[in-house]
């Protein structure tokens, strides 16, 4: 998979489409550079994608964080999603999308080497978190009795999947390498394998990750969720032999699964077209020699950027604990929050 303008398949489009590109436009210094109305429209689309993304993924992970009643095994999953995105967010939709506007990177040798490895880190860190939710959800619904995860075993859980992540994402920061043209007009921030643009090692890797990333994800939350639809459907037909407490576990637990089902359908969406765009190069001869490219490929790049912006609009929407956290974060609560907060102080002064 290649989630920056810097990974192999778009170090394609900047190498391949240069050159041709350049060969019909020798005159100009830059091919890639755009009109400032095109500029101007494509930065307040990513702006706003930024900012509402940021701000929501940042305000899981202070929930979390902040609030014991919310350090649940789930949340805590879901905080290390959050956080995956909210770096994929800021560094690797930020800086790549200042790279495609022209194909010009400006930000240095290390800053090239980073943003081949941490970013594509948090990107896989994102989908293992998901998936290991789904794993915890389906252990819990198939198999009640069985021990529930604890805390420490998921914090243990995180920062394998962090260290796997990162590890998968390292041959992208150790091959990554700026060249500057021989004119010294422009500056491209690439992936050099060892044999070359067209070898085996890259398409390798490329297809190794896709399928780590998306296609073997996908298998294991869908097979899974069906599995647990399926059981949760069923345990409708016993209502009259189950008690409150037992129906009240499994509406949760309907309410969770949902939950997840639609981060997983998002994810699956916003993704696909972006995995279709790289793939195009193997399908469709020279494709990306297309002239409108790049205008496609910041399409399909904000896509499958979005898809760190929704995840926590559905986390409020069926997570009523969630949605009440962001209200007293944010000014919707503020009043009624500062008013809690003297009334506490009132009472703590009344025991003392």
């Amino acid at each position: 998979m290649n989630i920056t303008s810097t990974h192999d398949p778009s170090d394609r489009m900047v190498t391949d489409v240069t050159a041709t590109t350049e060969d019909h436009h020798e005159d100009e210094e830059n091919p890639f550079a755009q009109s400032p109305y095109a500029i101007f429209g494509w930065s307040v689309v990513y702006g706003l994608l930024v900012v509402v993304a940021l701000v929501g993924n940042l305000g899981i992970c202070w929930i979390v964080i902040r609030n014991k009643r919310m350090q649940t095994v789930t949340n805590f999953f879901l905080a290390s999603t959050a956080f995956a995105d909210s770096n994929v967010i800021g560094f690797n939709t930020v800086f790549n999308f200042t790279y495609a506007l022209n194909n010009d990177w400006y930000f240095g040798k290390a800053f090239c080497h980073f943003i081949n490895f941490v970013p594509i880190g948090a990107v896989l860190a994102s989908i293992l978190s998901i998936t290991v939710i789904s794993l915890d959800r389906f252990v819990v619904i198939m198999y009640p009795l069985r021990r529930r995860t604890s805390r420490k075993t998921a914090k243990m859980t995180i920062a394998g999947i962090w260290l796997f992540s990162l590890g998968v994402a390292f041959p992208q920061c150790f091959f990554a390498t700026i060249t500057t043209e021989e004119s010294g007009t422009r500056t491209t921030c690439s992936i050099q394998w060892p044999d070359g643009v067209s070898g085996r090692m890259r398409l390798g890797y490329q297809l190794s990750f896709m399928v780590i990333s998306y296609f073997l994800p996908l298998i294991i939350l869908a097979v899974s969720y069906v599995a647990m639809a399926l059981r949760l459907c069923g345990s409708n037909n016993q209502v009259g032999h189950q008690n409150e407490t037992q129906l009240r576990r499994i509406a949760n637990n309907k309410k969770a699964v949902r939950m997840m089902m639609l981060v997983v359908v998002v994810f699956a969406i916003c993704w696909c077209p972006y995995h279709l765009f790289f793939l195009a190069d193997y399908i469709v001869s020279d494709s990306y020699h297309w002239e409108k490219i790049q205008q496609v490929y910041l399409a399909v790049f904000w896509v499958a950027m979005s898809s760190s912006m929704y995840n926590p609009f559905i986390y409020c929407w069926n997570n009523s604990r969630f949605k009440e956290s962001f209200r007293e974060l944010f000014h919707c609560g503020g009043a009624r929050g500062h008013r809690s907060f003297a009334f506490r102080l009132r009472q703590r002064s009344r025991g003392a």
